[in-house]
């Protein structure tokens, strides 16, 4: 269960199939959460790491289903 730390009321799942990119080659995947009173997000990921290519990063791009980060 994921709680939101400001509401306390319990953050209701999103969209699955979320995927993370650090440093444009280790992704991620996870599933986007909202707190159905303030809206605030949170991507819960996994902690092993995948390889991700350019095509695959265009195409999570394109369907909306991407977090860049670094």
């Amino acid at each position: 269960m994921k709680i939101c730390f400001r509401c306390k009321k319990e953050m209701r799942c999103k969209k699955n199939g979320m995927v993370a990119v650090w440093k444009k080659n280790h992704a991620y995947a996870g599933d986007l959460f909202e707190c159905p009173n303030c809206k605030s997000n949170i991507l819960v990921t996994n902690v092993s790491p995948h390889q991700v290519t350019d095509i695959g990063i265009a195409r999570l791009r394109k369907e909306g289903c991407l977090l860049e980060m670094g």
